[in-house]
């Protein structure tokens, strides 16, 4: 078994234990992983940290999958849809990869569908709901720090979905929201800063918080360039296809065959099925174009923050693309005749049996 250098730090601070339990980052997933660890040591478990924080990564990243399922039955209306685009998250290279590893990312994600979840799970929506989808949210801020770029998307989220209501009465429960997730937040940080960290000065809080837990410039994060924006939109697409690994394209346009790359090729014909599909079905307007558009700049505003920190990386698009693909369930929903999801689902397929074949299981 392989994991992901970034899951090895993550269990080589848990064994430290310590200062190294918090990262500013990524603060809640280490403390869980320690818990988990230290309970199963004292079951008589001699084994690493990083296995135990791999379960801990399945079953969170499980549970978003149910999740997410809730979120875009709930949005659609619609089981089949909601069903297909639930296998379309799974089957997604990112997601199923980065469930399986040493990761905070699927977590972050899960918590992310369970706070639209919540959103979208009753017509209306009531105090309680904003309080719970403020911690629920606060949890996804907490697992990944990108993660505020959340929080306007669900407050137009609460805006919109409940536009039957006042004006008055949305801006209540979106500022109900807003404070029960800054609080959570706010309280979180302040308690890892002060505790663990010593700082007890607001400013220097805040310079923990938003500085990154290698305490040191890393030369490819934190730049703006313009060449970055090509290889994000290749890690958008290798979310779902790896596509860097190389599909052999150049040789196909040349007229050369590799037979090597052909089943990489399928996979990304398939992705691109399902794209030029749902792009004819949004033209013609059989989706509501307000979940669309909200839902869409939800998965935009992490764009900008991708491109700046680490674009080269199909793992940090595991958490847009959870709007990404609620809002092809909405688009999926609408008009679709069972012989085109039985089309739908094959391609679904198709691209998933071929990037296992194509990868490997259980490196």
């Amino acid at each position: 078994m392989q994991w992901d250098l970034n899951g090895i730090a993550e269990a080589r601070a848990i064994e430290s234990g310590g200062t190294e339990l918090l990262s500013p980052n990524h603060m809640l997933y280490r403390p869980i992983g320690f818990v988990i660890y230290e309970v199963a040591r004292l079951s008589g478990y001699r084994g690493r940290s990083v296995e135990i924080l791999q379960y801990v990564t399945a079953i969170l990243a499980s549970l978003g999958v149910g999740l997410f399922f809730m979120a875009a039955n709930q949005l659609t209306g619609n089981l089949v849809a909601a069903t297909v685009s639930t296998v379309f998250l799974v089957a997604s290279w990112s997601y199923w990869t980065f469930s399986t590893d040493a990761y905070y990312i699927t977590p972050a994600a899960a918590a992310v569908a369970g706070a639209l979840a919540i959103l979208l799970w009753r017509p209306k929506l009531s105090v309680l709901s904003s309080v719970i989808a403020g911690l629920v949210g606060a949890l996804a801020v907490l697992f990944w720090q990108a993660n505020v770029f959340l929080v306007p998307s669900l407050l137009v989220g609460i805006l919109w979905t409940q536009r039957t209501s006042t004006l008055q009465s949305r801006l209540m429960l979106a500022s109900v929201f807003l404070v029960s997730l800054g609080a959570t937040v706010g309280v979180s940080y302040g308690l890892g800063a002060t505790l663990a960290h010593g700082h007890f000065a607001f400013g220097e809080l805040v310079r923990w918080a938003s500085s990154h837990s290698s305490q040191g410039q890393v030369p490819l994060w934190g730049k703006w360039s313009i060449d970055r924006i090509p290889a994000a939109a290749s890690s958008a697409v290798a979310a779902f296809v790896p596509v860097w690994e190389g599909v052999g394209l150049r040789s196909l346009m040349k007229g050369v065959l590799d037979w090597g790359k052909v089943l990489p090729q399928l996979s990304l014909v398939a992705l691109v099925l399902l794209c030029v599909w749902s792009a004819i079905k949004l033209v013609r307007r059989r989706a509501r174009s307000g979940d669309i558009v909200w839902l869409g700049l939800s998965y935009l505003a992490y764009v900008p923050f991708i491109v700046w920190w680490d674009p080269c990386e199909p793992k940090w698009f595991v958490v847009p693309s959870v709007f990404l693909v609620v809002l092809l369930a909405e688009i999926w929903s609408r008009d679709t005749k069972p012989k085109q999801y039985i089309v739908l689902g094959m391609c679904i397929a198709v691209r998933r049996y071929n990037q296992k074949l194509w990868i490997g299981e259980g490196e």
